[in-house]
């Protein structure tokens, strides 16, 4: 006989049910059919006998479900099931924003060459106003918001930041934070954790100081960062940003993540840097590259939980459509899983595309009526060919970031994609690609 975990968030949307854990971060959409499938199993425990074994073992897998029985999780699914029959999301999008990526300051005490956020120092830059993260706070609420991921600049340059914390768990929303690693005492920690802080993701490049100083200029610091959340309680893991100069530390940075105790190894693509539009040409990895770290990935099984930028669906191009978005790889969710919002209040569906919308107080209007939205939701009609004949367009997309920075139109194809090679001239870097042998696919 199973039940939903106690700690299990469900939401309707448009057909169907998204439950969320906070203890994985993680969240799985269920059609009407596989939650009403649910609902007769969780209702009917041991009497059930259609319930699939594949919706079960993803399920206990991601820790949606677990032995016993409680018929108040049962009330609340079926009415979810009864909104999910009323309920309009946007074409291709859920209902609501699963999550906001929300840069409180443009400030930050480094300035490193890949950042996208641009090279603000302490005296540089500005807060969001706390009045302002409180009245976004209170829409994402009332949109059903799930988590909020907090950010910058360097978020804990922020006077109010353990305020802002608070005020985010005091709204049922899960916060977590991305810092660089240099401020944070164990005093500090012990602060965050106490006004509600579920998970901290500290960026580090590289599994020495040599290589890591290649692209941020803190190993020490935040090395020293992930050892104080450790000693704190608090959830972390790490934030790497995968370049040609750090391709071949991958295995030793997630051995070092291992050693530490993360919980999280948070694998990114290199996107567009403010100031330096050479930046991605020179560090980005090539698709042959991008295939050697599939390999890498495959080769060994980890301690630690390895996550995927979702702009390197790519990489798991050998699986079919189906299984990934079972599995919650949706590919670029820009616009349809999350926005974005500066400290200016600022909206967009993308933390590196400056296509903004005004916040008007209603996070759910916006999510429903914005045309940049609708713009981003477009892409799986708009995109260029071979990405438009490819079978896992509707589970990838590609980085539209990237693709606006080496290509000639925001709905091209993503030349990066392993699938495809780069022409070894860099000066025609991102508009030659021929298809690799089928076998390495």
């Amino acid at each position: 006989m199973y039940r939903l975990s106690s700690d299990v968030v469900m939401r309707a949307e448009e057909k169907g049910v998204l439950f969320f854990q906070p203890r994985t971060q993680t969240a799985i959409l269920l059609g009407l059919l596989g939650a009403e499938k649910l609902h007769q199993a969780l209702n009917n425990g041991r009497k059930a006998t259609n319930w699939p074994d594949t919706l079960k073992e993803t399920l206990l897998d991601g820790e949606f479900i677990c032995q016993g029985k409680d018929k108040e999780s049962v009330l609340t699914l079926e009415h979810c099931i009864a909104q999910a029959k009323e309920r309009q999301s946007p074409p291709r999008s859920l209902f609501a924003p699963e999550a906001l990526h929300l840069a409180i300051t443009s400030r930050c005490d480094q300035s490193c060459p890949g950042c996208y956020f641009g090279k603000n120092l302490n005296s540089q830059g500005k807060d969001m106003p706390f009045t302002l993260f409180t009245n976004i706070i209170k829409s994402a609420a009332k949109s059903e918001v799930l988590q909020v991921a907090i950010g910058g600049g360097e978020p804990l340059l922020v006077e109010y930041l353990s305020d802002a914390i608070r005020v985010v768990k005091d709204h049922k929303i899960l916060p977590s934070l991305t810092t660089n690693g240099n401020l944070l005492s164990f005093d500090l920690a012990g602060k965050l954790k106490k006004a509600g802080l579920a998970h901290l993701q500290v960026s580090l490049n590289g599994a020495t100081e040599e290589v890591n100083s290649l692209s941020r200029p803190n190993y020490f610091n935040a090395i020293k960062t992930l050892k104080v959340a450790k000693e704190a309680g608090i959830s972390f893991g790490i934030n790497f940003v995968v370049t040609k100069a750090n391709l071949d530390q991958i295995e030793d940075a997630i051995q070092l993540a291992e050693e530490i105790g993360c919980k999280i190894f948070n694998i990114l693509r290199p996107k567009p840097a403010a100031g330096n539009p050479r930046w991605l040409e020179e560090n980005s990895p090539s698709p042959s590259e991008y295939l050697k770290l599939r390999k890498i990935l495959r080769s060994s099984q980890y301690k630690v939980e390895i996550r995927i930028d979702s702009s390197l669906t790519f990489l798991m191009s050998d699986y079919s459509p189906e299984f990934l978005f079972r599995e919650g790889i949706w590919g670029c969710t820009a616009a349809r899983r999350f926005l974005s919002i500066i400290p200016d209040g600022r909206v967009a569906p993308c933390s590196h595309i400056p296509q903004y919308e005004p916040f008007n107080g209603d996070l759910l209007s916006l999510w429903h009526h914005s045309k940049i939205f609708a713009s981003f939701r477009s892409v799986d009609d708009k995109i260029g060919n071979p990405c438009h004949e490819c079978e896992h367009v509707t589970v990838c997309r590609g980085c539209r970031t990237v693709v606006s920075r080496t290509k000639d139109s925001f709905f091209d194809s993503d030349s990066h994609c392993i699938k495809y090679a780069l022409d070894r001239d860099r000066s025609e870097f991102g508009t030659k690609f021929w298809e690799l042998d089928k076998k390495l696919v």
